[in-house]
């Protein structure tokens, strides 16, 4: 769920840098514009760090001391720095009250880009000095998703715009393999789309059917996904249900045929988000009894047999600079 806020003043600046990111040099471009809005005293640039996330997790609570409602974070990076972002703000136990209020401005620094485009829309159509003036603060509430084993402390993922169980967790785990990032087609002029048919067309291959129980029924299924209301955003024609504190869920029964073409793939999620009503949740509760990939907001997760699931809307919000969602309140300065 997201709600506009009359914008306060932002007078500290935050920019964080991920180098690995898909569209990293892209990005940058907007950083050089972003800075002349702010004195350059009140601006920080970090990067986030090769050792991996509890050492990126390590620097920020370093300027923990100035994060809060006055501060913009933009992340020059694509959804799964803006995943870890989110869920460091909302669940580091470390971090005081109000750096949870930390504003975020995500750069289309990725591969898809999802989190950028459901607040600002697309690059070049949205430009920084745009966002800035027009702007406002919006909260929005992530999806979580608790994930629970016989004798071990229950595990909390939040998902800003999707999660999802099978085909989709399995494309992830592909095109973050380092076989992917690392191809020497990707680097070639030219190289990024067919490199990327062909790692989803390996990840649509290799993916296979897993088995869930749910309202007292065991099936087997090819995919499980759930989107937040926002993220529909990013699509045209959405429907305005999706805007509330419901979630979309959908699964597919039968496996994607690996012919199917990347655009054909996105272009059958697009009609699945505007389908019945009969597809909105608040709260959605099974079990996963065979070992499979899971995805958020596109990173990738592996998932043991026999885990307990429970999916929901989590009541702490982050919040954001938009052009885009409507609503209304503010975050305590």
């Amino acid at each position: 769920m997201s709600e506009r806020n009359k914008s306060p003043q932002l007078d500290r600046l935050i920019i964080l840098l991920n180098p690995a990111s898909t569209n990293h040099e892209h990005a940058k471009k907007y950083v050089s514009e972003i800075e002349r809005l702010f004195p350059k005293k009140s601006t920080t640039i970090l990067q986030t760090s090769p050792d991996g996330k509890e050492a990126t997790a390590s620097i920020l609570r370093e300027h923990a001391s100035i994060l809060g409602p006055r501060t913009l974070l933009c992340i020059v990076a694509g959804d799964g720095t803006v995943n870890f972002i989110v869920n460091f703000l909302l669940t580091d136990e470390s971090l005081p009250k109000k750096a949870r209020a930390t504003v975020l401005l995500p750069l289309w620094g990725g591969n898809g880009n999802d989190m950028s485009t459901m607040l600002n829309g697309r690059p070049g159509v949205s430009k920084v000095k745009k966002i800035f003036e027009h702007g406002q603060i919006v909260k929005v509430k992530p999806l979580y998703c608790r994930m629970m084993l016989e004798n071990q402390k229950p595990a909390l993922f939040l998902a800003g715009n999707c999660l999802g169980f099978g085909a989709s967790g399995s494309l992830c785990f592909h095109l973050n393999s380092k076989a992917h990032r690392e191809s020497a087609l990707l680097r070639m002029p030219g190289g990024t789309l067919p490199q990327t048919i062909a790692t989803v067309w390996s990840g649509l291959n290799t993916s296979s059917g897993f088995d869930i129980f749910e309202s007292g029924t065991q099936t087997t299924i090819y995919e499980r996904t759930i989107y937040n209301g926002p993220v529909v955003a990013k699509y045209y024609h959405q429907p305005v249900q999706l805007l509330d504190d419901y979630f979309y869920m959908d699964t597919w029964h039968s496996k994607i045929p690996v012919t199917t073409p990347l655009s054909a793939l996105l272009s059958f999620q697009r009609r699945t988000l505007r389908r019945s009503k009969n597809h909105y949740f608040k709260k959605a509760a099974f079990t996963i009894l065979s070992e499979v990939w899971a995805q958020f907001d596109g990173e990738p997760y592996k998932v043991v047999s026999n885990t307990k699931i429970e999916i929901g809307i989590y009541e702490q919000p982050f919040y954001a600079l938009s052009m885009v969602i409507k609503g209304n309140d503010l975050p305590a300065a």
